[in-house]
């Protein structure tokens, strides 16, 4: 093991450090203020801990001929309180049984992206900081990408503010990761630059297993599907736990000359669980306020709250349910939400379509709202085909609207408002009720529940 402490400096990382000049596999190094250049090192095999003091700075010199300022299998690298301009070059590349800790550190760049490579290594960011180095251009985008190897992502205490992401490549996590995991992270407005091929699903190769704890996510644009990670792609699960989804937005940019529309909400696949998470004020311009859901894995919700949650698209104000899989939901409170077709509204808090179990225990909705000019189906659930069973439920103020045409002064026909709280349709026989409660629910026909057919 080799200790190295470098005063105010301006030279080379590895002059400074004396790389190369030992055999040593450790070598741990606190370096001064200064700038600090690098072709890139090669820690391949062994240990290196660079700490920084306040304006310790390294920046590629153009030289570089490994792609990267660090790189190597089986390394071991510590990096701290540095602030690192990579140009556009990798800060690291992670590769087989190689772990990079990333802690206490700036990243500098006039656009940030592409700063790490993970290929069956993993990565540690903490507390990561960015300055842009022109502050009304605040434009950062695939930050990590993992290679055919994937690799595992982890992200620890790290506010994010203010920043445009391109719409093709999610901030964390562009290409086949074996695991990304979120936790006491802050996302305040982060945007999607909608140019070009943006949200086209063709675009954005999946992540694996997404884990988000104690996160918050504020004015996010796509926040789960692309705007921060991809969450629930090649068949993997998604886990958010004790987090905020607040005024959040998911898009459907719709782009006439691409034939096969696959976008960010529709590409969702595998397994998803929420527990203790609350969604505020969170919208869709497709289906799905807070949650779209599309798959035939399992979707679970337990100790939820959703409150003024919004689908213009007209199908689930709140949750966006299609597969054939079991969705559960559990001690879950759901308050004014609505969906707002222009045609027409189906589920103005949930919409379910499939075969499979969809359970309700403890579930308490108010104020929910399905609203379309011609037809206008459960106000606060649309459920379609499966085994649906309800227990200790209850729908207060829930309505089914026929929205009256803007061009029209006269009042909107009613007749086709069914299931003022409920629509059920093609029920399988083993569907069940207990302790249901209906109150103050209103609708065309059908103020409670209507059901069209239930098979045996």
């Amino acid at each position: 093991m080799i200790h190295i402490c470098a005063e105010t400096n301006v030279g080379t990382l590895e002059g400074t450090l004396g790389w190369g000049e030992t055999s040593r596999i450790q070598k741990n190094a606190n370096l001064g203020e200064g700038s600090y250049t690098t072709s890139g090192i090669d820690v391949a095999h062994k240990h290196l801990s660079i700490h920084g003091s306040q304006y310790t700075e390294i920046e590629l010199d153009g030289t570089a001929n490994q792609g990267a300022m660090f790189v190597g299998e089986e390394a071991h690298i510590s990096l701290q309180n540095l602030r690192l301009k990579s140009a556009g070059s990798l800060v690291a590349i992670v590769e087989m049984q190689s772990k990079i800790l990333f802690e206490d550190n700036t990243l500098i760049g006039t656009t940030i992206t592409n700063s790490f490579e993970v290929d069956g290594g993993e990565l540690v960011l903490s507390n990561l900081k960015l300055e842009f180095e022109n502050n009304k251009e605040r434009r950062v985008s695939n930050l990590v990408n993992f290679g055919m190897l994937g690799g595992k992502f982890l992200v620890l205490k790290t506010s994010i503010e203010q920043v445009i992401t391109d719409g093709d490549r999610p901030l964390f996590g562009n290409g086949l990761a074996s695991e990304i995991s979120l936790t006491n992270c802050k996302f305040n407005q982060v945007r999607i630059d909608h140019n070009g091929t943006s949200n086209i699903a063709n675009n954005i190769i999946g992540s694996g297993n997404v884990y988000i704890q104690d996160c918050s996510f504020v004015e996010v644009e796509n926040a789960l599907m692309g705007g921060v990670v991809n969450g629930l792609n090649s068949n993997r699960n998604l886990s958010v736990v004790g987090s905020l989804f607040k005024s959040c937005h998911n898009t459907k940019h719709i782009i006439e000359r691409v034939s096969n529309k696959k976008y960010h909400t529709d590409i969702l696949s595998g397994d998803a669980k929420f527990s203790d998470d609350t969604f505020e004020d969170c919208s869709s311009q497709d289906f799905g306020g807070s949650i779209s859901f599309k798959s035939d894995g399992n979707l679970k919700l337990g100790d939820v709250r959703i409150r003024r949650s919004t689908s213009y698209g007209g199908k689930g104000g709140a949750i966006y349910f299609q597969g054939n899989g079991q969705l559960t939901i559990g001690d879950v409170t759901m308050r004014e939400c609505k969906c707002l077709g222009s045609q027409i509204g189906q589920g103005g808090v949930i919409y379910i379509e499939g075969t499979g179990i969809h359970k309700f225990g403890d579930v308490r909705f108010s104020d929910g709202s399905a609203s379309g000019q011609e037809i206008s189906e459960g106000g606060s659930i649309y459920a379609k085909g499966g085994q649906n069973k309800f227990s200790d439920v209850s729908f207060t103020q829930s309505s089914a609207v026929i929205a009256a045409s803007p061009q029209s002064n006269t009042e909107a026909d009613q007749s086709s408002s069914l299931g003022g709280a409920l629509m059920a349709i093609d029920w399988l026989s083993e569907s069940s009720f207990s302790d249901v409660s209906f109150t103050s629910c209103v609708a065309g026909s059908g103020a409670g529940i209507y059901i069209v057919s239930v098979y045996d």
